[in-house]
């Protein structure tokens, strides 16, 4: 693999230099000049098109009509035909990608032992990278590990992390402090900055930063930080915490201007703007926040919030009164940015931006896939399928999910990666479907963990938006494989044992949480997937009409609230949708706002239930931690081990009746499910 991947074409016209050189101002001509910066965001490990995978595998010999997005092989050769453009016009380019690289497909269960994202990426000519919120996913040391694998294989493009903080008394990041340097002439891999000075003398600093939302979404990433108070009270507080991003940033800006003496600064952004449905939204986002108060920046790639839309944000820094410009990034390898940049010879006039070509390039099966890049997919499998300290992680999560022994097989490419676990008739597209057939899954889990012996009655399933990460499609033969139910939860790592997967855990809540868990759904789960809920065993009437509850104080607020009435299923044995007790009923004045009812749901969750005002408890009302509340399979003939959320939506999907996933997730059928329920204002 590595052999393949060292060969792939792509890579720029353009060198990287940690230090100053080349010619700088003027840069030594009088001609004006051009960059074309092409970049991407969040690719999340897409080795290969989706949905489904298998469709991409083995890679098309001939054109398709645009139905297969995405793939490395087919990005490569978008690539390739935009430098190549570049070059013949007398331009210049770079490749940039602002973080995410990694996590979210198969080939993340590679991520500390062959490093295939960044082994990925230096094959296709990336010039630098930044750190996202998922790099970290694992924890810093698996974030070194992962980095030493790339430089003893492929090799991998340079980072740049502007506002990360080592810890300076807990161990935990030691091993990936040492792989960074702020003497930015050395050979380290990371740094707070680069600067890249292209073959006409073009020089453009380039500098990363994970946002605050960001760095509180990533928990795992203890003990390092990223521009935010160690208070918790504030973590995730994007106005108490962007003035010391901004503090970050600044002096950066300011040397990369004053002493490097670049022609162009490049932001690597990954905190992005969450909200984009009006013009304060989106001025309110973490990236027109940075290009308003950190002076010096010219042009922000924004990753994070997984935005495809092209439009371009423009803001005038408070202090230069100069433009910048804001960008989305795009996400999962699905288009290639690309905006060109013309630098005068005179600086003082300042650098402009050509909107008239400013663009995101589909990447789909449209374009031929690149040869070499293709040729190396197989290893790429081969490593997946073959990843675990101690044996196939597939493997082990197929076994578990169906109840009987998986093993792979080395002679089989495939085997366990395009591993068929039932079909589908319709594409499920949709993110709430999606959410209740995740909700499902973990709700059937708990109920069979019940019938083993291995945990109490469970009543409530509990998913977000913000876990579920792609879309299920029948393509070409309908079949659903390993790969494809993957992709939908794919993320985590237990925080007790370090094994792959978020464990699902088992807890309680009261009522008065339950209600504001919902209410908080309806107020700002448009705009944030975080608070996008769905759920098993319940059903929620609500009136859109009445004013919303955007505080804890709301909810006891009787002008408050849409939340009209909320019904449960207390028998399982027919599916979760026969919802025979009312628990609440705002009108009717029915529901305890103290009484407990039991929720399983993933650990992440779990971890962030604070931000929605829950406490985890167990049955008995106490509080309990995230830890504790960990499902495992134990009893005769079990292993002990934690029931991870992909394993019981693996083994939901393979269990459907009669191998085809049901209408109750289509939203074409009127057999579609109804869980949340507007009964007026709609």
């Amino acid at each position: 693999m590595g052999l393949a991947l060292a060969a792939a074409p792509g890579c720029g016209d353009s060198s990287s230099t940690g230090g100053a050189g080349g010619h700088g101002g003027q840069g030594g001509g009088a001609a004006e000049r051009h960059v074309v910066i092409l970049f991407t965001s969040d690719e999340h490990s897409h080795v290969f098109s989706f949905s489904p995978e298998q469709d991409d595998y083995p890679t098309a010999t001939a054109p398709g009509q645009g139905a297969l997005v995405g793939g490395i092989a087919r990005r490569a050769a978008v690539i390739a035909k935009e430098r190549q453009a570049a070059k013949d016009a007398g331009k210049d380019s770079i490749l940039v990608s602002a973080g995410d690289n990694q996590m979210g497909c198969l080939p993340h269960l590679a991520f500390e032992t062959e490093s295939i994202d960044y082994g990925s990426m230096k094959a296709l000519g990336y010039d630098v990278t930044t750190f996202g919120n998922h790099e970290f996913d694992f924890g810093p040391k698996a974030l070194a590990s992962s980095i030493a694998a790339a430089q003893k294989g492929a090799g991998m493009p340079p980072i740049v992390a502007s506002n990360i903080h080592f810890s300076a008394t807990d161990p935990g990041d030691d091993a990936l402090a040492a792989y960074f340097s702020p003497t930015v002439t050395d050979d380290k891999p990371v740094h707070p900055y680069r600067v890249i000075t292209t073959a006409s003398g073009v020089k453009i600093g380039v500098l990363g930063f994970v946002g605050i939302n960001a760095a509180h979404v990533a928990p795992n990433k203890t003990p390092v930080a990223f521009s935010a108070p160690v208070d918790p009270k504030t973590d995730g507080d994007i106005a108490a915490n962007l003035p010391a991003l901004f503090a970050d940033l600044q002096p950066i800006v300011d040397k990369l201007r004053n002493e490097e003496k670049v022609d162009l600064v490049v932001a690597l952004s990954h905190a992005g703007i969450r909200d984009g449905s009006t013009p304060d939204s989106i001025a309110a986002g973490e990236d027109p926040q940075v290009c308003q108060h950190v002076s010096g920046i010219d042009f922000i790639v924004s990753g994070h919030a997984h935005s495809r839309d092209p439009k371009p944000v423009v803001v005038t820094n408070d202090a230069s009164q100069k433009p910048c410009l804001v960008l989305n990034g795009g996400a999962f390898g699905q288009e290639l940015g690309r905006v060109e940049f013309s630098i005068p010879a005179d600086p003082s006039k300042g650098v402009t931006w050509d909107a008239a070509s400013q663009k995101l390039i589909p990447v789909d099966d449209t374009t031929l896939p690149d040869t070499t890049i293709a040729g190396s997919l197989d290893g790429i499998v081969k490593n997946v399928e073959a990843a675990g300290p101690s044996g196939s992680i597939l493997a082990s999560l197929l076994s578990h999910a169906e109840g009987m022994s998986l093993v792979d097989d080395p002679a089989k490419v495939g085997d366990l990666y395009f591993h068929k676990l039932a079909s589908t008739d319709f594409d499920v597209t949709d993110t709430h479907a999606l959410e209740w057939l995740s909700a499902d899954a973990m709700l059937a889990e708990a109920d069979a963990l019940k019938a083993a012996g291995a945990a109490p009655a469970t009543q409530i399933g509990l998913e977000s938006a913000g876990v579920i990460r792609q879309i299920l499609k029948k393509g070409k033969t309908g079949a659903i494989s390993a790969a494809d139910a993957f992709n939908i939860v794919p993320l985590g790592r237990s925080p007790v044992d370090g094994t792959l997967g978020y464990p699902l855990i088992r807890g309680s809540i009261s009522l008065l949480e339950l209600r504001g868990a919902l209410e908080f759904a309806l107020a700002r789960g448009a705009t944030d997937s975080d608070f996008d809920l769905a759920f098993a065993g319940i059903k929620v009437e609500f009136d859109k009409t009445r004013p919303a509850a955007a505080t804890i104080a709301d909810i006891l607020n009787p002008a408050k609230g849409q939340v009209m009435k909320v019904s449960l299923d207390t028998d399982h044995t027919n599916g979760f949708e026969q919802y025979d007790q009312v628990i609440y009923d705002r009108t009717a004045m029915v529901g305890d706002n103290a009484a407990l009812f039991s929720v399983v749901t993933s650990s992440y969750i779990g971890q962030f239930a604070g931000d929605a005002g829950v406490t985890l408890k167990d049955d008995l009302g106490a509080a309990t931690t995230v830890n504790q509340a960990i499902l495992k399979r134990t009893g005769t003939g079990q292993d002990g081990s934690e029931v991870k959320q992909v394993e019981a939506f693996f083994g939901f999907i393979h269990g459907s009746p009669g191998g085809k996933l049901p209408s109750t997730y289509d939203v074409a059928s009127p057999n579609l499910t109804k869980r949340w329920v507007c009964t007026k204002g709609c």
